[in-house]
């Protein structure tokens, strides 16, 4: 919904009078994010059960990273 119908309003935090930025960008990012939240969570259970418990430790960090470089980027591509 957020890259197709460029429906921006379902992001959290997201005011359009206050975004300067390409909005066709930031929909794309964060359909690309959200997608890969969404896998990472899929494989979160499997990789635990299959490879050991360190691996929560390890998806955590990737997560945690990849947000922060997705709102560094937001906010560059802001100004």
């Amino acid at each position: 919904m957020i890259w197709k119908k460029k429906k921006l309003s379902l992001i959290a935090g997201f005011q359009e009078s206050d975004f300067n930025g390409d909005k066709e960008k930031l929909a794309k990012d964060i359909w690309i994010f959200s997608i890969f939240i969404g896998v990472v969570g899929i494989a979160f259970p499997f990789s635990i059960q299959l490879i050991g418990e360190w691996v929560a430790w390890v998806l955590t960090i990737v997560i945690f990273v990849s947000s922060i470089f997705n709102v560094i980027k937001i906010n560059i591509g802001n100004n």
